[in-house]
């Protein structure tokens, strides 16, 4: 049975609850399941390993702890296969060089482009099924 839109859990973290609501809103509207909406970086790893998402998606530029070593963190303790999109206003080419770097699978420029964002999301979907017997 091919998995659903509603299956893929995300997590959102981004210092600016107006940001997180909207693409929230987006998501949910779109089928997805937000599972976890944060907008303290200090907390974002902790909550990220209690909800064990299959996507989380990061903003880069936040107080205290940036996205990008959220990150790292992320990549240096989990177990389990999480998809990291950096969705930022830092767009240069250098940007999504260092969230690649950082661990990041994918980094889309503010606001993201849905069309982008919903393809990227349904690859992960499809990746994340497992394989026919």
């Amino acid at each position: 049975m091919a998995a659903k839109r509603s299956d893929l859990r995300i997590v959102i973290v981004d210092d600016n609850a107006d940001a997180t609501y909207t693409l929230a809103m987006l998501l949910e509207r779109g089928g997805f399941t937000v599972v976890a909406q944060m907008f303290d970086p200090e907390q974002a790893v902790d909550c990220i390993k209690t909800y064990r998402p299959h996507v989380a998606i990061l903003d880069i530029a936040m107080p205290l702890v940036d996205g990008y070593e959220i990150a790292r963190q992320l990549r240096a303790e989990m177990d389990w296969p999480l998809k990291l999109i950096a969705v930022s206003g830092l767009g240069q080419a250098c940007d999504k060089t260092d969230a690649l770097e950082a661990g990041f699978d994918a980094h889309l420029t503010k606001p993201a482009n849905w069309p982008k964002l919903e393809s990227l999301l349904m690859t992960y979907l499809q990746e994340s099924e497992p394989a026919a017997a």
